[in-house]
């Protein structure tokens, strides 16, 4: 799964509409949309950006050591 599908997912399982997360964050109703469509059109967006929305969601987002699968959670 790439970025944009774990994003998709995330928004999609955290049952609120995009101006519902934007709403949480004190952001504009097409912010999250914009985000959205900048992950998945292979622009760079911030790691504070992306937690921000995971947040919101009801999300963490944790990093993931490849060898021993031990985690550190951003948030």
């Amino acid at each position: 799964m790439d970025m944009c599908d774990a994003v998709r997912m995330m928004v999609s399982l955290s049952g609120m509409s995009h101006r519902e997360i934007a709403a949480k964050l004190g952001k504009s109703d097409a912010y999250v949309s914009v985000m959205v469509g900048s992950m998945c059109s292979g622009r760079d967006v911030g790691i504070r950006t992306l937690a921000a929305i995971a947040d919101a969601c009801g999300y963490d987002l944790s990093l993931v050591d490849r060898e021993t699968g031990k985690g550190i959670t951003l948030g």
